[in-house]
């Protein structure tokens, strides 16, 4: 039997439910969604790490279900391409508004700044 670290099944759900809602934007609201597994598992990895520096990590689950409903909503609204930079910046903002802590929009604009590095060095397949 192999024994799994809370971290990875909370990332684990959190990514299934997040995939699930932008599947639904593609296919019942014919969004583009150009962004993938790898990709997000990046950005909620980083973000689920910032959740256990503040000790809230308790609320990542719900908080990141949350935020990607209201950037589906947004998306949906607006008529946008969901690719890794909307997501970033709708992030960035709904983690400003909805947080259940306060934050500190400089630590946040340096959070989004890291995960923009790693998505640009993460290796690409042609």
């Amino acid at each position: 039997m192999k024994v799994k670290l809370i971290r990875d099944f909370i990332l684990d759900k959190t990514l299934k439910i997040i995939v699930e809602t932008l599947n639904s934007l593609k296919e019942d609201y014919f969004i583009p969604v150009s962004i993938s597994k790898c990709e997000l598992h990046i950005i909620l990895s980083e973000f689920y790490n910032y959740y256990e520096k503040k000790e809230i990590q308790y609320r990542f689950l719900e908080m990141m279900t949350g935020h990607f409903e209201d950037i589906a909503i947004s998306a949906i609204d607006s008529n946008s391409v969901v690719d890794s930079n909307y997501i970033l910046n709708q992030l960035q903002l709904f983690e400003l508004l909805d947080s259940p802590m306060e934050v500190n929009p400089l630590e946040t604009k340096k959070l989004i700044h890291v995960i923009s590095n790693k998505l640009e060095r993460r290796p690409r397949l042609v």
